[in-house]
């Protein structure tokens, strides 16, 4: 989950999120949403889409983010490799 901060206040739509500039929201996807909109969470738990071009990003704090999950699938995945078959 990443953290940004929006730079302006967004436009209220149906399924937008309502922010202000200043704002501190979590991203929660950037997949399988509307072209240039990623599925964000304020602080009172509301959910919505915020507009790509409305938010600070760190793209570091990203990389490293994206390394760590992807790191940590990987190890999850290999648990399973251990299963035997030989009482067949």
């Amino acid at each position: 989950m990443y953290h940004v901060r929006v730079l302006g206040d967004g436009k209220l739509r149906k399924y937008n999120l309502p922010v202000k500039s200043g704002d501190l929201i979590s991203i929660i996807r950037t997949v399988n949403c509307p072209k240039g909109k990623w599925l964000a969470r304020d602080a009172n738990h509301k959910y919505g889409y915020i507009s790509v071009m409305n938010v600070e990003l760190n793209i570091k704090e990203m990389l490293e983010l994206g390394k760590r999950v992807s790191q940590a699938a990987g190890r999850a995945t290999n648990d399973g490799d251990n299963l035997s078959f030989s009482s067949r």
